[in-house]
């Protein structure tokens, strides 16, 4: 392109117009400009901005003439438009773009924000965190109980390519914006971490409680799977960290009392299959004593089995709830006549209980009253009568509760026996003495 004749100088206090006008007027070339220089750069923000067509003068080949575009760009993001509208586009002036454009409404956004890299690249640092919709649903099948997780990470993406990333995210470039590339990045990242989380657990069938020990595998994954996501969209995954895969604060506490509620069961079902594995073993001892002592009591009864099976557990240091359900009021016994066995229906001993006779307190304390409003009612006679029954009264009312404190305080205590007088009964019609009961009560 031809350039008219060279005007004088021209002052550079002189105003933005005059100093503009030669370039305006192609005396001059806008690309001889220097973009370093302050002065210089106000003349290209007039020149463009007044005939935005002289951008298709610059050659974006050549170094100098490309740090004006960049320069023009950096100060105002939105002159890329008017370069893309010209026809003038290329990818170090898009990234700038997007750079510019992400990083001037980044305040809408919470959770990204911008660095540079040590190579110059845009550096986008994204903090998420499990919103209401994307919780990560499951049956846990350890549990029982249909389980949601949310999950907090962070992560850190490099741009590469900004044209990919623009036609990816498929929006008009002059609505590109932090909110739009921030919800892109919500977007797949809930599926990835809800994705890989949830075949994680089907994988290895674990329980909620058992993965804070595979964050690290778990996080991996993840890395991988958004590698190659993010690589397709002109973004390279950096580092990705896992930091908590928990549950919303209003199920944790049905989590645990889920579980401890299954621990329990557990130890109870154990503790019966112990007790079980106790009472065969304690019957088949017994069948090999009768085995090997044919004069040993063959009829014993039920009851009797699972008394001695009581006691022998509480020996052997064990707890059991086996209680002996015992409808009759007599306890069978074993007794022996002439080498045989028979069982004999005797009676319980007799319980007894105490009684408190309070006759004596009762007395004691209508006697006092009865003295007292005597004493009160002497006084209307006289003083001097009046102050001595008072001093009786009480000389003889302490004396008697020193003597008698004992029954003041706990009554008269009378032990009464209940007797049983229902007869030793034989089961097999022969008489046994009592002598071989209680023989029999002591072995």
């Amino acid at each position: 392109m031809c350039f008219g004749k060279q005007d004088k100088q021209i002052p550079d206090d002189a105003p933005i117009a005059d100093r503009a006008r030669p370039y305006l007027e192609h005396r001059r070339f806008i690309g001889d400009l220097d973009a370093r220089k302050k002065a210089d750069m106000e003349i290209v923000n007039f020149c463009l901005r007044s005939v935005p067509s002289m951008v298709t003068e610059l050659n974006l080949e050549i170094e100098s003439e490309m740090a004006i575009l960049k320069k023009w760009i950096t100060n105002d993001y939105s002159n890329y438009l008017i370069c893309a509208k010209n026809g003038v586009t290329h990818i170090e002036l898009l990234t700038l773009y997007v750079w510019k454009k992400t990083q001037a409404t980044l305040s809408a956004t919470e959770n990204m924000s911008l660095i540079s890299s040590f190579d110059n690249k845009m550096v986008i640092r994204y903090h998420y965190e499990t919103r209401q919709g994307e919780t990560i649903s499951y049956f846990d099948k350890t549990l029982g109980v249909p389980t949601s997780l949310v999950a907090i990470a962070d992560l850190k993406l490099k741009l590469i390519d900004a044209q990919t990333l623009v036609e990816k995210i498929d929006v008009d470039i002059k609505y590109l914006d932090a909110v739009i590339i921030s919800n892109f990045i919500t977007a797949t990242l809930c599926r990835i971490v809800r994705d890989e989380i949830l075949s994680f657990i089907s994988e290895n069938d674990s329980s909620f409680y058992d993965l804070p020990h595979y964050y690290t595998a778990i996080n991996q994954k993840i890395l991988e799977s958004l590698q190659a996501t993010f690589d397709s969209c002109g973004l390279e995954a950096v580092d990705f960290a896992l930091s908590d895969i928990s549950v919303p604060n209003n199920t944790d506490k049905l989590l645990q009392n889920q579980f401890f509620a299954i621990a329990e069961a557990e130890r109870f079902k154990a503790y019966e299959q112990r007790m079980e594995k106790a009472s065969l073993d304690l019957y088949e001892r017994k069948a090999e004593i009768h085995n090997k002592y044919p004069d040993f009591p063959l009829t014993l009864t039920e009851t009797e089995k699972d008394l001695a099976l009581n006691r022998y557990l509480k020996r052997m240091g064990q707890d059991t709830e086996l209680k002996a359900e015992i409808q009759e009021k007599r306890i069978p016994q074993r007794g022996k006549e002439k080498g045989g066995t028979a069982t004999v229906e005797h009676t319980a001993a007799a319980p007894t209980f105490v009684k408190t006779d309070m006759k004596f307190r009762y007395a004691y304390l209508i006697i006092t009253a009865v003295l007292l409003v005597f004493s009160f009612c002497m006084f209307a006679v006289s003083a001097v009568a009046g102050l001595a029954t008072l001093g009786s009264s009480i000389f003889v009312c302490g004396m008697v509760a020193f003597f008698g404190y004992k029954k003041l305080k706990y009554g008269n205590k009378t032990v009464t026996k209940l007797e049983d007088s229902a007869p030793i009964e034989l089961t097999n019609d022969m008489a046994v003495s009592k002598e071989a009961v209680e023989t029999e009560e002591n072995n």
